[in-house]
Formats: structure tokens, sequence, C-alpha cells
């Protein structure tokens, strides 16, 4: 309950950052302030409490600029649940449940959705299967549920490096371009694939520009491959997306 209320506090504190972009979020205070929260309703037999985007989207819609808009929420609840019960009880759960739809609705943004999925297609999918997982169990599975495809997905892509070797011309100079993202997980496969390149070129051009994440183990691999091809009279020149040619 805690991971997913804090997950869910995050998502809807990142949502509200972008509605209101102008007004800035320490994240660890948010949730420092959620676990004395949520602390406090454990003492007292209540159910744990988490940011909601619902509630706070129609904060931010009604025109709320400070934190006083929350807390005089609370206190709107407080008093109605303590003074007016019975009223309360009036209401039809059916005319609840279509406001938070209806509210729901109204936050997704259709156009940044279709973008993603001419764009990226597996940050949709992920999208897809967590609404989904959310209409088929409920909020918590779903929000569990569509996190452990995103991990695995996660993972996957940082094993998803493409190595191209472009053909040797006639001064003896090979292209490599690195594609995906290179870290030490798939380091082996990066030194193996340099290591065939090396032994008959006499100048290798490495082209990092479709590189989309870097770790320190692979720059140190480069750094020192540079100075061991170097001593085998091999030149190594890599391109990279803000500068021209390193030698």
């Amino acid at each position: 309950l805690a991971f997913i209320a804090t997950a869910e506090t995050l998502l809807c504190t990142n949502a509200v950052e972008r509605m209101r972009p102008e007004v800035s979020t320490d994240y660890n205070k948010e949730l420092f302030a959620q676990g004395i929260g949520n602390t406090i309703c454990g003492f007292l037999g209540a159910l744990p409490m988490t940011g909601v985007i619902v509630r706070s989207s129609a904060n931010v819609e009604a025109g709320a600029n400070t934190k006083w808009s929350a807390i005089m929420h609370g206190l709107w609840l407080l008093i109605l649940v303590a003074s007016f019960t019975a009223l309360l009880q009036m209401i039809p759960t059916a005319t609840l449940a279509a406001v938070l739809v209806l509210t729901g609705v109204k936050l997704m943004n259709l156009k940044e959705l279709i973008k993603t999925y001419k764009t990226d297609k597996a940050d949709f999918f992920m999208w897809l299967t967590t609404l989904v997982a959310i209409i088929a169990t409920n909020l918590l599975v779903g929000i569990a549920i569509g996190f452990a495809v995103t991990l695995l997905h996660l993972v996957w892509s940082i094993h998803n490096l493409e190595i191209k070797h472009e053909e040797q011309d006639s001064s003896g100079k090979v292209k490599v371009k690195i594609i995906g993202k290179a870290s030490f997980l798939n380091l082996p496969s990066i030194v193996r694939s340099l290591d065939n390149v090396n032994q008959d070129s006499k100048h290798i051009e490495l082209d990092l520009h479709n590189l989309l994440y870097r770790d320190n183990s692979f720059n140190d691999y480069i750094s020192n491959l540079k100075n061991s091809l170097g001593h085998r009279g091999v030149t190594l020149s890599v391109n990279e997306p803000n500068s021209t040619s390193l030698q």
C-alpha cells in the first residue's frame, strides 16, 4: 500500500505540475507529509491517503493557487462527513461515479495519445495495459501491473543495443554505429563486436549519435580502447551529438 500510494502521489504531483508549470513542487516534502498523515491515519484506524489526480485537477480548474486549496478541501470533507452524513447518503453512487469518469476523461489528452501511438508504440502499450488493468481489477492492482510491465520494458530496453559496421574503404577506415543504450549489462557484446573490427582496421570511426544512454562503464571502456588501439597504430575517432570528432 505504501509503495502504490507513493507511486500514485508522485504521478499526481507530476500531472499537477504539468497543469500549472509555474508552480514547482518539493517531491521529498510531499512524500514526507504523506507519510506523517498515513501514520496518524493508522493510529486512528482510518484508511491510508494518497494524492489523487481527480481531486487535484478539480482544485486547479477551480483556480487554486496555493496549498491552502488542499487543506480547505480536506476541511470541507470533514465538516460534511461530521455534520451532514444523512444528506451525503442521499447522493446516488452512480452520480459520484459519473463525476469521476467525466473528470478522468477530461484529463486524457487524446492528441498526445495519438502522437504517442505513432511515435512510441511501447509507451502506448504500457499506458493501455495499465488502463485495462485498472478497469478490470482496481486502482492498486492496476498500477502494480502497469509498474511491472514498465519495469520489464526497462530491463529489455537496457539490453536493446544494435551495432552496425559499414564497409571498410581503401584507406583501411571502418565506421561503427552504436544504436540504443550502452551499459555494463551489454558491454561484453560491445567489446566482442569492436574487437572483431579492429583486427584489420587502421582507423575506426565510432558513431554515437543514435546512442540514447551510456553509463560510466561504457565511457571507461571507450577511453581505454583509445589508448590500447593507439599503441597498436590504430586510430579511434568518436563522433558524439555534442561534438564533431574526438580523437
